[in-house]
């Protein structure tokens, strides 16, 4: 196993206007499975390259187990890496397309013999051996391609988007036999996806990219509880975290949020965690509430935050309903492309607010509704900057 450092890791493409990866700084340690993670073109697949030896290093220094890299030939670094489109050779077995590294390494016959077998018992293929691949499915095609890889016994195992081509059901079944297999088998891991809820259900540990700058880096609980930034507290999270401009206030001499019309009062732990809100709020403050944060006043009454809503459109998922709502609030962009090109009005635009209640939740479209707001859980950012207060 290995560890592996980014240092100021950086891309610039001839005649880009920007670089694809700027600055890059990363730690990753050994065995531990990293996610990176951001929209299209944030230069997450750019990154993952460059630790294989498929781009060149505009700037800066990569390190595996401490020793330099950026002049060692990809098949000198011992690393594996799995593709999206698997890259298999139709005309070869399984057994023959997971022992291929090994043959044109000329490794001994039965050395390779016995890492095909302990490989394939790893990922279930010991019956799919004789087989071609034009004779498996798509996830059996993929942990083939994971075979491939797994066979060299690499130091670093690399893996760029290789769930996208699967359906949504074999995408949830293969995340979770990925995750088991790293974890049985130790290998230090960076797996590329723009799939945050992907990320965020693999990875040890989330780095969150975005215009090829690294936004955060943490433990999937840790962005999802405490975003650094707008960027990331839009991007992380299903439905994404509601985000409206905000200014400070009071009501009955307590401290308060006011959003709209509305005005929430704010408690001595809320106002405590977030010292900078008394003492010097920013004029445009950024509110963000999580769609989880947001209940149903007559069934959960016991949260003090109110917010008047109408209810734009429901969509009832059986365990829960996903509600559109108008608070009369204006929203914020998340930062993230992909959502914000839609624009404010655009049909599907995030410029509503959306929250997920019970499914005994009377709540129905057309009507209007009391939400309570759980204000310990409320968010705070600085519009200016971006930065989390």
């Amino acid at each position: 196993m290995a560890t592996v450092e980014l240092e100021q890791l950086t891309k610039i493409y001839p005649g880009a206007d920007a670089p694809s990866v700027d600055s890059l700084n990363l730690e990753i340690d050994d065995g531990e499975f990293v996610v990176l993670v951001g929209p299209s073109g944030c230069g997450k697949s750019t990154a993952l390259r460059m630790v294989a030896g498929l781009e060149s290093i505009s700037a800066g220094r990569l390190s595996i187990d401490k020793k330099p890299m950026n002049s060692i030939a990809p098949q000198d670094r011992d690393i594996a890496m799995v593709f999206q489109n698997y890259a298999l050779y139709p005309h070869m077995s399984v057994g023959k397309n997971m022992s291929y590294p090994l043959r044109i390494s000329k490794v001994p016959k039965q050395e390779i013999q016995r890492r095909v077998s302990e490989t394939a018992d790893i990922l279930q293929l010991t019956e799919f051996l004789d087989r071609k691949p034009g004779q498996l499915s798509g996830g059996q095609r993929q942990r083939v391609a994971m075979g491939r890889a797994l066979i060299r016994e690499p130091k670093v195992f690399l893996m760029d988007e290789p769930l996208s081509n699967l359906d949504a059901k074999l995408r949830v079944y293969m995340r979770s036999e990925i995750a088991q297999i790293q974890n049985q088998l130790g290998i230090t891991t960076i797996y590329v996806t723009h799939d945050q809820v992907e990320a965020m259900t693999m990875g040890d540990r989330v780095v969150v990219l975005k215009d090829g700058l690294l936004q955060q880096a943490d433990a999937p609980g840790i962005l999802y509880e405490k975003p650094a930034n707008m960027f990331v507290a839009g991007f992380i999270g299903s439905p994404a975290m509601n985000l409206f401009t905000g200014a400070m206030t009071t009501v009955d001499s307590t401290p308060a949020v006011k959003i709209g019309s509305h005005a929430m009062k704010l408690g001595p732990s809320v106002m405590a965690a977030h010292r900078d809100l008394a003492k010097n709020p920013p004029s445009d403050l950024v509110v963000g509430i999580r769609p989880d944060d947001l209940y149903d006043a007559q069934l959960q009454p016991q949260h003090e935050g109110r917010i008047t809503a109408e209810v734009l459109l429901t969509e009832s998922l059986g365990s829960e309903i996903v509600a559109h709502l108008d608070v009369g609030a204006n929203s914020v962009d998340t930062g993230d492309p992909d959502l914000d090109e839609l624009g404010p009005g655009t049909e599907g635009a995030r410029n509503s607010v959306i929250g997920r209640f019970s499914p005994h939740s009377s709540i129905k479209m057309g009507n209007t509704m009391e939400v309570s707001v759980d204000t310990d859980r409320v968010h705070f950012f600085d519009g200016a900057s971006g930065e989390a207060i």
